[in-house]
């Protein structure tokens, strides 16, 4: 007697589903991990497969990917993977989840293996102490958190500026560095096929660790797949930690620029405690911006002054790039922006170790 068609395709049903989920567990890279930040249910099952990868930046994704979207559950594996963790950069990010969503004795064991590694890691462990309510550490760091050595002044208006032609800008509630675990910022632009950048402006969401709850983009000009690589790397990056929060950011990337979404490089060279020695950016390659025609033939134009800050990366390139004075054309504001973002420089320094360095880059333009 033949089985009924239903019977058939129930048993194929049940064969198939485990299947499929483990194709999912197993074909994994950083970019596809990475994306599971958007998922309205993390599979813990499938990043405590991606935390045992042989590839160390799919190891320091799902970590970071734990971290953010707070899975605790994670925390007794998180422990045992950094105790057998040889490679720094996803050490750095194993310590960093560790501390965030663990416990007070989850601290003192991540403290505990801190010395395996390159003493910058220090100062990421002092950075995710911060961000919880945990007491302070009371033991000594080779290396401590700083905020970004800031070069930058905020300034008024030029006195000639008569017309109202140029405007001062609100600063941000916080600010939201795109920087992620190494190399995986040019695996998510290839993953989501971005290839010609994004402008606007987007609505972030923090919470009390500075890690981001949501992000809106209906403000920003890009194709889907750059829209998608914005958001995933966004929901990756660490805000400055502080009350839950939202507030709008421009965020700005130009096709053929240099990527700038690394953290820094987990190193031994670190400032001293007490360095005073510092030492500016200095610009490399410098790209003028052009003077749109449309400004050109406008009844006010003349000489304009737009002010940008920047933070230059301890590699030298430009990151989180914003206007602190802007023109009532937003054309030029937008061809400042560009021609900023391919500029490139020499790090400034502390005491000789490269640093971030907030810096103010102004651009005259002349009729």
């Amino acid at each position: 007697m033949s089985r009924p068609p239903f019977a058939w395709h129930n048993g194929f049903v049940r064969i198939l589903l485990p299947l499929l989920f483990a194709l999912g567990l197993h074909a994994q890279d950083a970019a596809s991990v990475a994306r599971t930040v958007h998922d309205e249910m993390v599979n813990e099952a499938a990043l405590a497969q991606a935390l045992q990868s042989s590839d160390a930046l799919v190891r320091a994704t799902a970590a970071r990917v734990a971290m953010v979207r707070g899975v605790t559950a994670l925390v007794p594996s998180l422990r045992t993977l950094l105790e057998k963790e040889s490679n720094a950069e996803a050490a750095r990010e194993l310590v960093r989840a560790v501390v965030i969503l663990g416990s007070a004795e989850d601290v003192a064991f991540a403290a505990s293996h801190l010395s395996r590694f390159p003493a910058s890691i220090d100062a990421a462990f002092g950075d995710a102490l911060r961000r919880t309510s945990h007491a302070p550490y009371s033991g000594k760091l080779r290396a401590e958190p700083r905020p970004v050595l800031s070069l930058s002044k905020r300034r008024g208006l030029p006195p000639e500026d008569t017309k109202g032609a140029s405007t001062l800008l609100r600063e941000p509630l916080f600010t939201l560095p795109l920087a992620i675990p190494r190399g995986l910022g040019p695996e998510i632009l290839r993953a989501t096929r971005c290839r010609h950048g994004w402008i606007g402006v987007a609505d972030v969401t923090r919470d009390a660790a500075g890690r981001v709850t949501a992000i809106d983009t209906k403000n920003v000009r890009a194709e889907r797949g750059c829209i998608e690589a914005l958001r995933t790397m966004a929901r990756l990056s660490l805000a400055e930690p502080g009350e839950p929060a939202s507030t709008q950011l421009l965020v700005m990337r130009v096709a053929g620029t240099r990527p700038c979404f690394d953290e820094a490089a987990v190193t031994n060279r670190v400032p001293a405690m007490n360095a005073k020695d510092v030492k500016p950016p200095r610009v490399l390659d410098r790209v003028e911006p052009h003077y749109p025609d449309s400004v050109r033939r406008s009844s006010i134009a003349g000489n304009f002054t737009v002010v940008a800050e920047a933070t230059i990366t301890s590699e030298g390139c430009v990151r989180d790039l914003r206007l602190v004075q802007q023109t009532v054309y937003p054309e030029l504001n937008v061809a400042l922006l560009e021609a900023l973002s391919k500029w490139t420089f020499a790090p400034g320094t502390l005491d000789g170790v490269p640093v971030d360095v907030l810096f103010n880059l102004t651009t005259n333009f002349r009729h």
